[in-house]
């Protein structure tokens, strides 16, 4: 299990003490330190003496950081957690079961409540953009059952650790965000199946490492953001599109992701929010600029994939997710 961590030192004794408490006992707890300034690795050391730790000498990111840490992980399966979570006793006797039940499955999620409002039961809705949003919906009672889906968030994930490799892991050029909907996508194309069980449950914090999320209150909805943020997140949501898609598909959807981003744009600029149109628009320059590099990511994708692109859409929201967060929220955003 590997639970990565920057500056979390204050999420870590309810995170490491209810991965203590775990019914299946045979794993392994490696904690990544991305440079932390807070006195985490001591902390950890003095406190959970039986996580192994790997601290990184600067901030790699969520994708680059957990690449590290899984090269030195011993197991088939590689299990990420967030430091902003807490785990059920048996939450991972229950992600792991898939993988013994059907050979083809190679992810398994779980069920996500938020960690504030545990009546509250979080799903991950992702549109045909590749952008996902946190919906927020009443707990239902557990199952024993799984459900395919398209994406699995990478704050609680299992994968094959030969799965994970094939892949190259998550893609380090991300540094975070969208990096987990990216190896997901990967994934579905090479064939696998991705799942969700039903009756293991992760308590999370939604943006306690990060601000950037839909925050559930009691009450309208609102939209927490940054201006970091979306030229980060939307750069590398454009570059899972060009990376993942067929030509054909990308032929007819980025004109319709054009016109999004277009309004998007119009939306932050009526707003007064120059700051906000000036990052969406190094977000695409950054594609731009990384082409090389994305259609050498792209054509190995496209070698390699076995499933077609309308399995892919037929798993997603076919519309925008953002305008659906949008209206949900009255269109209150706040962006630092």
């Amino acid at each position: 299990m590997i639970v990565i961590t920057y500056n979390g030192k204050h999420h870590l004794d309810v995170c490491l003490s209810s991965v203590h408490r775990q019914t299946e006992m045979d794993f392994e707890t490696i904690l990544v330190d991305n440079a932390s300034a807070d006195g985490t690795v001591e902390y950890v050391r003095r406190t959970f003496p039986w996580v192994r730790i790997v601290a990184n000498s600067s901030n790699l990111g969520f994708a680059e950081g957990n690449n590290v840490a899984a090269k030195t992980a011993m197991g088939d399966i590689l299990v990420f957690l967030n430091d902003d979570t807490e785990v059920e006793p048996d939450w991972l006797e229950k992600i792991l079961r898939p993988f013994e039940e059907d050979p083809a499955i190679g992810i398994v999620g779980c069920k996500a409540v938020d960690f504030y409002h545990r009546d509250t039961e979080i799903r991950v809705l992702c549109d045909i953009f590749g952008y996902a949003i946190n919906d927020a919906v009443p707990r239902t009672p557990p199952e024993r059952a799984c459900r395919d889906v398209f994406y699995v968030p990478g704050f609680a994930m299992a994968i094959r650790a030969q799965l994970f490799r094939s892949l190259d892991g998550f893609d380090a050029s991300y540094f975070m965000f969208a990096e987990d909907v990216d190896l997901a996508w990967r994934a579905l194309l090479a064939g696998w199946r991705m799942v969700r069980v039903l009756d293991g449950t992760v308590y999370h914090k939604f943006g306690g490492s990060l601000p950037g999320i839909q925050i559930v209150v009691d009450g309208p909805r609102r939209f927490r953001t940054t201006v970091w943020k979306r030229r980060l997140g939307e750069r590398n949501l454009l570059t899972t599109l060009l990376k993942n898609y067929r030509t054909w598909t990308l032929a007819w959807l980025l004109p319709c992701y054009a016109l999004g981003l277009a309004a998007e744009v119009a939306f932050f600029a009526l707003r007064g929010r120059r700051d906000v149109v000036t990052a969406y628009g190094q977000a695409v320059l950054a594609n731009a600029r990384t082409l090389r590099d994305i259609r050498r990511k792209r054509n190995l994708v496209q070698r390699t994939r076995r499933i077609p692109d309308r399995r892919i859409l037929s798993q997603m929201c076919f519309g925008s997710v953002k305008l659906i967060q949008g209206i949900r929220s009255g269109f209150q955003l706040e962006i630092e």
